[in-house]
């Protein structure tokens, strides 16, 4: 299907813009040729020398492993805000316990963080559920248009027959 000639030598050179199945064995490729793929391989490379530019390298070539390096370090500080973000989450939990008061069958904390995920709230209650006896714990936090509740009880609440389902 598409266009054919008599001999490749006819459409100059080619470049493959797109490849995709359009029945069980079928398969279609897009491409330019001619000068019309000249120019987008002209293209990439005006592309990829402003981005050596903007990364202060020497040639192209340099660009794939800077990449690499870059994403290797992106991936390590991940890792450090994690890391940094699971002290700041357990800080603030050790801080909260003390705000925890006593009820007539479990000791409970109620308390709203607007701006926190969801999985900052979890790590809060996870930590304040290994902290403190007998406790339920229900955190909530609105960030623009969305709420997020969390609620937690550690065993000895749970025996005492609190079901976090029945509070949220």
């Amino acid at each position: 299907g598409g266009c054919h000639v008599y001999n490749t030598q006819e459409i100059g050179i080619v470049k493959i813009v797109s490849e995709e199945s359009v029945g069980s064995g079928i398969r279609r490729i897009t491409a330019k040729t001619s000068f019309a793929a000249y120019s987008e391989f002209a293209a990439l490379e005006a592309t990829m020398g402003r981005i050596a530019e903007t990364m202060k390298l020497k040639g192209l070539g340099q660009v794939e492993p800077k990449v690499e390096q870059m994403l290797n370090e992106i991936a390590m500080l991940k890792k450090q805000i994690s890391s940094l973000q699971n002290e700041m989450f357990t800080l603030k939990a050790n801080e909260l316990s003390s705000n925890v008061k006593a009820g007539s069958k479990v000791n409970y904390l109620v308390q709203r963080f607007d701006g926190v995920d969801g999985k900052a709230l979890k790590d809060i209650v996870s930590t304040l559920k290994g902290t403190c006896e007998n406790v339920v714990v229900f955190l909530a936090s609105a960030d623009e248009d969305k709420i997020t509740f969390v609620a937690g009880a550690d065993k000895q609440a749970i025996a005492n027959g609190f079901k976090c389902g029945d509070l949220v």
